[in-house]
């Protein structure tokens, strides 16, 4: 009986305490709200100047052998082979200034890349920046302007255009800015909570 009672007195000594820090959260409302308002506007802030957008145009090549060399290119590994020269050759410097002057830029801090698509002979250019309007300029140029570079690098390849590249409408990366605030205060209440 004794162990009983000793039982139910510390039950009831854990659940007053339990009690007692409720309404001691309970009594700092304030200061819990002012926390999750401030984490938000603050993660909002934030969030929104160091977010920068990105774009992107895809263009899709057809990579065939030139008949009048007669090379085969109906393997994968010659169409790997193309997209690495490729990819090379659009990063070149030379490339660059002749597709600068084209598309009327006088820079582009952006990226270029090249990708043989799956087990095929098709070749997925993107081009990458922070300004559509230059995504798709630079675009344009380089399938207008990169047999300059390409035809003495990639000698007896052929890189015919199957999808022309379209003008970017929106980012490929999102800004998140809902997930982060609701992260970043649901933190910070719960941190002034404890405290």
């Amino acid at each position: 009986m004794n162990e009983t009672s000793t039982n139910t007195g510390a039950e009831q000594g854990s659940l007053g305490r339990i009690i007692s820090a409720l309404q001691d959260v309970l009594h700092c409302w304030r200061l819990i709200i002012a926390a999750v308002l401030i984490a938000a506007m603050l993660t909002f802030v934030v969030t929104d100047m160091t977010y920068r957008p990105q774009y992107q145009a895809t263009t899709t090549f057809v990579v065939t052998a030139d008949s009048a060399t007669g090379t085969s290119i109906n393997n994968l590994s010659a169409a790997n082979t193309t997209a690495t020269l490729f990819t090379e050759v659009l990063n070149s410097s030379l490339l660059r200034q002749i597709v600068l002057k084209e598309a009327g830029l006088s820079s582009f801090g952006g990226s270029i890349n090249a990708a043989v698509s799956g087990d095929t002979n098709i070749l997925v250019m993107q081009v990458r920046g922070s300004d559509p309007r230059a995504v798709y300029l630079m675009s344009k140029a380089i399938i207008a302007h990169h047999h300059r570079v390409s035809a003495q690098v990639l000698q007896g390849t052929i890189l015919e255009v199957l999808q022309e590249p379209a003008v970017p409408v929106g980012p490929i990366n999102n800004a998140n800015i809902r997930r982060n605030v609701v992260v970043v205060s649901a933190a910070a209440g719960l941190g002034m909570a404890v405290l």
